[in-house]
């Protein structure tokens, strides 16, 4: 069966598959583009907390020290004045 182009059916039909195979590429590449960089995201928001973490953690330590010491020497003006 031909068209009024010279083209038949199966020509047309292969034809619009080809069209439609080109968007549905495009979108899987833009697809895998973005799930790379969500997933990159996720890995410095994991890096980052790792990180914070241990700073608070450290942070805390040393005013603890801090905080032990000052009770320490507070004690030591205490009973150096003594009754």
């Amino acid at each position: 069966m031909l068209d009024t182009h010279g083209m038949d059916t199966n020509t047309l039909i292969q034809l619009a598959t080809l069209i439609s195979v080109i968007p549905a590429v495009i979108g899987l590449m833009i697809s895998v583009r973005a799930y790379k960089r969500q997933v990159s995201a996720l890995f410095l928001l994991e890096y980052t907390d790792r990180v914070f973490c241990r700073y608070v953690e450290r942070a805390q330590q040393a005013s603890d020290v801090k905080a032990r010491s000052a009770d320490a020497r507070a004690n030591e003006s205490f009973e150096s004045i003594g009754p």
